[in-house]
């Protein structure tokens, strides 16, 4: 056995056994924590809600190991094909493209169609009936029994203002190579000043949420005036 297929043994007892398989980490941990929510539907406590936190942190530790692996397979694709081989790359596009493409349907009388002109019709005459069809929906739906209710803490937690360290921790938490944003930056960018951004997002946001209490605590004052002329 050669140097770089004893390497490549190693690596791979190593993955399984010490590192573990990211793919199944992900897989257990959603199942945990699908079952976490279960639990805090039928009854919230703090312990759970705690629990529920740790899974979620530990779920975004590994999401971020698979973004990076995907990220670290498609870089190795790259050294191994280069440039040279672009059309290799062309063609796997395609060939996704052309899987998914509707390239005939069957009519009314159950005979395939593949002429473009008569699919494109056929389109348009499908949706032209669904939406035109009268509404099956319930007149009434007994909502209450269908959803479960928030207790006193759940709802605080929806209404408190948000800390610096929740924002942080959520800039953290992004993948570094994800799509570009809006800005045309990707979250990577934001990392190394997260602290400083958290703050500065934190302060807006609690300022914009004492006017809003404080404009709400100005119409009740005037609607009570108002009621005692």
């Amino acid at each position: 056995m050669n140097g770089s297929a004893y390497l490549a043994e190693r690596l791979q007892w190593w993955n399984v056994n010490v590192f573990g398989n990211v793919h199944l980490k992900k897989k257990s941990l959603q199942h945990r924590i699908n079952t976490f929510d279960r639990k805090l539907e039928r009854s919230p406590t703090d312990y759970l809600f705690h629990i529920r936190e740790e899974l979620q942190g530990q779920m975004n530790d590994v999401l971020l190991q698979e973004e990076m692996l995907w990220y670290q397979k498609s870089r190795s694709q790259w050294l191994q094909f280069g440039d040279k081989n672009a059309s290799f790359f062309h063609i796997s596009t395609l060939t996704w493209r052309r899987k998914n493409r509707i390239e005939r349907l069957r009519d009314d009388e159950n005979n395939w169609i593949d002429d473009q002109e008569i699919l494109k019709e056929m389109d348009v005459q499908f949706y032209k009936k669904l939406y035109s069809e009268e509404s099956n929906v319930m007149d009434h739906v007994n909502w209450p029994n269908r959803f479960s209710h928030l207790n006193m803490n759940g709802e605080q937690a929806l209404i408190k203002p948000v800390e610096a360290e929740e924002i942080k921790r959520a800039i953290f938490y992004m993948g570094a190579y994800k799509s570009l944003g809006p800005e045309g930056w990707s979250p990577i960018f934001f990392s190394p000043s997260g602290t400083q951004l958290a703050n500065w997002c934190c302060a807006g946001n609690n300022s914009f949420h004492e006017e809003e209490v404080g404009q709400e605590r100005l119409d009740g004052d005037q609607n009570r005036l108002g009621e005692g002329v």
